[in-house]
């Protein structure tokens, strides 16, 4: 059953997760830790990625539509939590 983010508890993700709620504690302090440190994760990978893109020796016709198919599969990384974010 699907969730929306004030629905969604930690015991859930743990068990979704296959893991134990004191080791989700030992890493996050709450949920809004856990998503905010997915979402910061992403960024950095996403930060490296346009500085390649933006350094490499392609058009800018090419470097446009790379950084549009990042987003791209940025969002569909992660369409569910998007969802259960109301995003």
């Amino acid at each position: 059953m699907r969730k929306n983010y004030e629905e969604l508890n930690i015991r859930d993700v743990c068990k979704n997760c296959n893991i134990a709620i004191g080791t989700f504690y030992n890493y996050f302090s709450s949920k809004d830790h856990l998503v905010r440190e997915i979402f910061v994760s992403d960024w950095e990978k996403s930060i490296k990625i346009i500085e390649k893109i933006k350094l490499s020796d392609t058009t800018l016709k090419e470097k446009i539509y790379n950084f549009v198919c990042l987003n791209q599969n940025n969002y569909m990384s992660f369409e569910e939590l998007y969802q259960i974010l109301n995003l």
